[in-house]
């Protein structure tokens, strides 16, 4: 199936920086951005005349830059906020001062919710997700490496009682439950630290995760944060996961990519109304030429895109519904109709 993409608006924000990092290298690379509407998108970005960081809300005609509520003095470069998007407007998880914001609506200010726990394991890391009924899942990293998505857990919102409560536990994830069980015992020994565990676990990266009346789903882009200056990734799978971690049914992907000739590795991200996957090939040498497509997840049709006449060059952020929203990873953010051909 292919899906014809025309532009409908173009913007150009010249004080930002909207994407930060290339997907290329890193699975939190072109993440920090949700889609909420047909016309409207959300950035955690960088403003370079105010030389600090926060959200860029744009919808239709109009845009607002907000920034961090985050206190400077507390702020980590390591430790970027997460952005999490749902029906009763956007929320920030901000890791370094161990805080959560909610901001109704465009026109609206922060305001600061309570949790009564903090993450169980790990850093939350910057991969923004379209929440339901309240629960968000959080990818996380739980080692010493910067970018690593290597797990995940959630956080539950009560926007009427002004509360928010994060998951017991959180979990990595898991092929077979023997090797679960041994990694989880070595870093028990270790007293909890996982990047000090005497077993070696090649942790699965964690590119997107999604919840569904109690089930999570989550996009696996191998265990390599950074393919740039390798040969391969070892797989990519889309699939379902036990809340403990552990592998429930794979859903699409593909194992053994080094036994394929030239390089392989995909990205992927889950759509701001959680219809589809957006996958990013890291490379150029397979059958997918580089280019993006869009995997629909009710019935795993795969979609070529047909990108606009002199935007060959430009990366699908995020899908709404027949709506795609496109960047050059700099300035310029784009709005297309998606008609399916």
């Amino acid at each position: 199936m292919k899906a014809k993409l025309n532009v409908i608006k173009n913007w150009e924000f010249e004080e930002f920086e909207l994407t930060g990092t290339s997907f290329k290298y890193s699975p939190t690379g072109c993440k920090g951005m949700v889609a909420r509407s047909e016309d409207e998108i959300v950035f955690w970005t960088y403003h370079f005349a105010q030389k600090c960081s926060g959200v860029l809300w744009v919808k239709d005609e109009v845009s607002r830059w907000i920034p961090s509520p985050e206190p400077k003095e507390q702020q980590d470069v390591w430790e970027d906020p997460v952005l999490l998007s749902c029906d009763r407007g956007i929320l920030l998880v901000c890791p370094a001062s161990k805080s959560l914001w909610w901001m109704p609506q465009m026109d609206g200010e922060w305001i600061p919710i309570p949790m009564d726990n903090w993450c169980a394991q790990g850093i939350p890391k910057p991969v923004a997700v379209t929440g339901s009924q309240g629960v968000f899942p959080i990818v996380c990293r739980v080692d010493n490496s910067a970018d690593a998505t290597n797990s995940f857990t959630s956080l539950t919102v009560d926007f009427e009682t002004m509360t928010a409560h994060w998951a017991e536990s959180g979990s990595c994830v898991y092929s077979k439950a023997g090797t679960r069980q041994t990694h989880l015992a070595a870093v028990e020994r270790a007293g909890g630290n996982f990047a000090q565990a005497d077993f070696h676990y090649n942790y699965p990266m964690i590119g997107s995760i999604l919840e569904q009346n109690g089930q999570f789903y989550a996009f696996l882009e191998s265990s390599t944060i950074n393919p740039a200056g390798l040969s391969l990734m070892g797989y990519y799978w889309y699939l379902e996961l036990e809340e403990n971690g552990l592998f429930k049914k794979k859903l699409w992907g593909k194992d053994n990519l080094s036994r394929l000739p030239g390089k392989h590795g995909m990205r992927g991200k889950f759509s701001g109304d959680r219809t589809c996957l957006i996958l990013s090939p890291i490379f150029k040498n397979d059958d997918w030429k580089g280019k993006q497509k869009v995997l629909r997840l009710s019935d795993l049709v795969l979609i070529d895109l047909a990108m606009p006449h002199g935007y060959a060059s430009f990366h699908v952020l995020d899908v709404w519904g027949n709506r795609a929203f496109l960047s050059d990873e700099k300035d310029k953010l784009v709005l297309c109709e998606m008609t399916l051909e």
